[in-house]
This record gives C-alpha cells, structure tokens and sequence, in this order.
C-alpha cells in the first residue's frame, strides 16, 4: 500500500489527494470534516505553502490497519 500511495503522490499528500484517497467529494468537505475532529489522520500547515498536507506513510498505516492487512511476514 505505502509503495503505491508514495508513486502516485510522494512523501506528501496534498488536500486534493486526500480527497482522492478518503473520498471526500470536494475541497471544503474535507475542511468541514477537519473542523468537526472527523479527519482519522494528522494534517499539517507547512509555512510558505497553501493547503494542508499528511505524511504519506501515515495514510498508508491508517489504511492498512483500517483493512486489517497484516504485516509483511506475518500473514497467516
């Protein structure tokens, strides 16, 4: 999972990817959810940089426990 997110948008994710990946249908949905406590991962303002962005690797460990994959080596 984390390998895909991180092609597909680097070490950081944006807003917009955010929205891609959670489905959150517009910009001002995801504000909306943020501003509720309703986001299940940390955002942050980068000063200099519009927007808000999460750490990638954080989406991905989000997703995976969210999916109940195992770990690597784990598997049953």
């Amino acid at each position: 999972m984390y390998r895909s997110l991180y092609e597909t948008y680097g070490p950081l994710m944006d807003a917009k990817a955010l929205c891609r990946v959670f489905y959150y249908p517009s910009l001002d949905a995801l504000q909306e959810a943020r501003r509720r406590g309703k986001v299940p991962f940390k955002v942050v303002s980068i000063k200099g940089r519009p927007g808000v962005y999460a750490n990638t690797a954080d989406i991905a460990d989000l997703l995976k426990k969210a999916f109940g994959e195992a770990a690597p080596g784990n598997a049953e």
